[in-house]
């Protein structure tokens, strides 16, 4: 009965969404009640490809949310297939590690199953990581022993995705004929199928590859034929990429005329999905294009557009770039001290001139008047004044300190945040992929680092920030702290899919400090699986609940630790968070809800910690 209500209900969701494939259609229906784990975990994974052309980050909050509901179930083959999926979008972001990591449990899953298909397709994702960190040998063995494996397989559209790897793994090794031969031939399985998206991808596939073997006519004619279907499908992504090679071959052709609104529209797309290796190239690009017909001012813009983004993702201006965000912050704020202080002084000297030239005309007056009158009459006005002056002076000192202690308080909790120890084994890590030659996993994490360190001077002086922001700052530092516990700590943000993140505020750096304890003090010091789950869900009155619960070692030998190691010093963040806590409950109509949790389990033995944050909603920036 199980089964058949299991399979009535997928058929329902199969029909429901080839009625209304919309995003809003598969929200409604993850936030209807009484629906399987199941059901709910295939509307997640759905809703997570409905944005990989568009938002990738959503993408993988998605695949996290469907993991998150599957953890606690027995679904090994699922949790499989969902992390292989998170090892592609994490490959479209750039971040490898992640990828890998995510591609090889996947891979542990299914080589313990007897799903062939499975095996093929996540040996094949792992491949497409090698390829892409330039281990290309070892990408052409697994492409190799996958299509030994599928040789005598029955006729089926996924059979041609396997010769498409071997032949681009034969392209990265400048094996060009030999790519060529496996391209046609996932082409022709794709034909034989029916399989018009297979074909239509194979044609862009052999469209570059000619390209490259210097044969424009062919190229230029795969390109074009393709291009009408991508537009209709609006897949953004292979729109770009075909107008980037369309342009390219008018530029090998001396074209340059002609590449130029190519290379604009590409640059559009990419523009509009983010992609900063592409725009980096395309703006290079354009600035030898526009120099050859002639445009010199759109020739320098883009090469001012080039060397912004060179900078910002060339892994040898890494370092260089966060000194030169330092040093400009420092030298701009000093530059600005300078000119209010010079400012004062001018101030300063035209008061004096005023006031002697009242002191002066005071005197006449008081000579030509009477002495006694205005001296009395002056007397009492004075002491008026100095009583109001005073009143006021007391209640601006007043407020002059609350909001020093408030600062100070903020101040405290930012540097709490960029710990020394924190960045110290942050760079520790990064410096040992260097002398690992993993220079490319070096470089995506200097840079996830440099981000983050930009998030925290960016978001230290304001008040707010809208809850997607504080969203993204918490998955930039859960994924560097991912690399001091290797493959032993998982973290899931889940978020209620009826709050609205980009509208909704919540006071500067309020959960990070939280979400930083559990990781420092309750997981740290774990031994085994390390797993922090935090969730936002949307209260009745006018709330959020952000909930942060660790599976560390407690909070009664985190601080026989700290005691261990720092005796009498006091817990500087804790203290740091606290106080501002305080103040921000001091300043607000609605109080902020702080409660923290021992977890035990049936023996009393501590299994960890849960924080429930009760914020006040702002729906806007004030």
């Amino acid at each position: 009965m199980k089964t058949i209500y299991s399979l009535m209900s997928f058929l329902f969701y199969l029909f429901v969404v080839a009625q209304s494939s919309t995003q809003d259609s598969l929200k409604a229906l993850i936030q209807k009640q009484n629906i399987p784990d199941s059901l709910k975990i295939e509307y997640h994974i759905q809703l997570s490809k409905t944005y990989q052309n568009e938002n990738i980050d959503k993408s993988i909050r998605q695949l996290k949310t469907a993991l998150f509901i599957i953890q606690n179930q027995k679904s090994d083959i699922k949790k499989a297939q969902i992390s292989r999926l998170l090892a592609q979008n994490y490959r479209k972001k750039g971040i490898y590690d992640s990828a890998v990591n995510y591609a090889l449990n996947a891979k542990r899953i299914f080589d313990t199953s007897s799903l062939k298909q499975e095996k093929l397709l996540t040996n094949s994702v792992l491949s497409i990581l090698y390829r892409d960190q330039k281990y290309f040998k070892k990408a052409l063995e697994i492409n190799k022993a996958n299509v030994e494996l599928v040789k005598n397989d029955k006729l089926s559209p996924s059979l041609g995705r396997y010769y498409f790897d071997l032949g681009t793994s034969y392209r990265a090794v400048d094996s060009l004929k030999k790519a060529e031969k496996n391209y046609i031939k996932s082409m022709e399985i794709a034909q034989q199928t029916g399989f018009k998206p297979g074909e239509n991808f194979m044609k862009l596939s052999l469209g570059q590859l000619y390209k490259v073997m210097d044969e424009y006519d062919k190229a230029e004619a795969y390109l074009k034929e393709v291009l009408p279907v991508y537009k209709r499908q609006n897949n953004k992504a292979n729109m770009a990429l075909i107008h980037y090679d369309l342009a390219t071959i008018q530029s090998l052709r001396g074209n340059h005329n002609a590449s130029i609104p190519l290379y604009e529209k590409s640059l559009e797309l990419y523009s509009e999905l983010g992609r900063l290796n592409f725009i980096k190239d395309i703006n290079q690009k354009l600035f030898i294009a526009y120099n050859i017909v002639g445009d010199l001012p759109k020739a320098k813009a883009a090469n001012t557009q080039y060397k912004i983004y060179k900078d910002s993702i060339d892994n040898r201006e890494r370092k260089a770039l966060i000194a030169d965000m330092k040093t400009k912050y420092e030298t701009d704020q000093l530059a600005a001290k300078n000119a209010l202080n010079e400012k004062r002084a001018e101030l300063a000297e035209a008061k004096s001139q005023r006031n002697l030239s009242l002191l002066v005309g005071s005197i006449v007056l008081i000579v030509l008047l009477s002495a006694l009158f205005f001296f009395y009459s002056a007397k009492q006005k004075q002491a008026k004044k100095t009583a109001l002056i005073q009143q006021e002076l007391r209640a601006s000192q007043k407020q002059l300190a609350l909001e020093k202690q408030y600062r100070d308080s903020e101040l405290k909790a930012l540097k709490a945040q960029m710990n020394p120890h924190f960045i110290f084994n942050v760079l520790n890590s990064i410096q040992e992929f260097i002398v690992l030659n993993k220079k490319d996993l070096a470089s995506e994490y200097l840079a996830a680092f440099a981000e983050l360190i930009r998030s925290y001077l960016h978001f230290s002086n304001k008040g707010v920030l809208t809850l997607q922001e504080e969203v993204e700052t918490l998955e930039k530092y859960l994924e560097l702290e991912q690399l001091r516990f290797s493959q032993n700590f998982e973290y899931f943000i889940n978020i209620d899919p009826s709050i609205d993140t980009e509208s909704l505020y919540i006071p500067t750096m309020l959960v990070q400090p939280y979400v930083e304890n559990a990781v420092k003090h309750g997981l740290f010091h774990k031994n085994g699986d390390c797993k922090l789950h935090i969730e936002f869900l949307h209260l009745d009155e006018g709330k959020v609940r952000c909930i942060i619960q660790d599976n560390g070692i407690g909070r009664q030998k985190a601080k026989e630790y700290k005691s261990k190691k720092l005796k009498k010093q006091k817990s500087f963040a804790s203290q740091a968070t606290a106080s501002r806590l305080d103040l921000l409950n001091e300043q607000g109509h609605q109080k902020i809800g702080v409660d923290i949790v021992d977890l035990k389990d049936d023996k009393n033995n501590d299994i960890g910690t849960k924080v429930i944050l009760d914020i006040p909603i702002k729906t806007q920036h004030k």
